[in-house]
């Protein structure tokens, strides 16, 4: 009976080790993915299949929006007051397209009307201070053959208009 709880408490100081070591292993990838995302000079972000901004996404994302706390928020709630509302709807069909899995990605994307959009900041007050022209892709990020996210890729174009 002894000999069994030392065999046993040796298996659990094993298991202890191994996700330990899992657990340093995450954290470091981790670090790696957030300085990538920090690194790089788009902003990055991905949404779930209601339209709203994951956890992880590039800090470049609150510079070019002029908006923190991005995480959470809904498609709706980033461009409200900043693009044209008829525009806010058609982006919401055409992603809601692109979550649809019997449709092309390819085809879809002809809908994009967020490839070359003037996108205003608000001030303090709530008013337009500045706008910029911004451009924004999306593709499809599968997991067993389903369709999980979508990554936005935004870039700054205004230097081209």
């Amino acid at each position: 009976m002894k000999m069994d709880m030392e065999v046993y408490n040796l298996k659990i100081s094993e298991i202890e080790n191994q996700f330990q070591t899992l657990q340093n292993r995450l954290t470091t990838e981790q670090q790696i993915n957030r300085r990538l995302f920090d690194w790089i000079d788009e902003g990055i972000f991905f949404l779930d299949s209601e339209l709203r901004i994951q956890d992880n996404y590039s800090s470049k994302m609150e510079k070019l929006l002029g908006q923190k706390a991005l995480a959470g928020k809904s498609i709706t709630e980033l461009f409200e007051n900043r693009i044209p509302e008829k525009l806010i709807n058609e982006t919401v069909d055409y992603l809601t397209f692109m979550f649809q899995k019997d449709l092309d990605e390819e085809t879809i994307s002809e809908l994009n009307q967020l490839e070359e959009v003037e996108y205003h900041h608000q001030g303090r007050l709530g008013l337009w201070s500045a706008s910029v022209f911004l451009s924004f892709k999306f593709h499809r990020i599968y997991e067993n053959n389903e369709i999980q996210f979508l990554i936005g890729i935004v870039k700054d174009i205004s230097f081209i208009k």
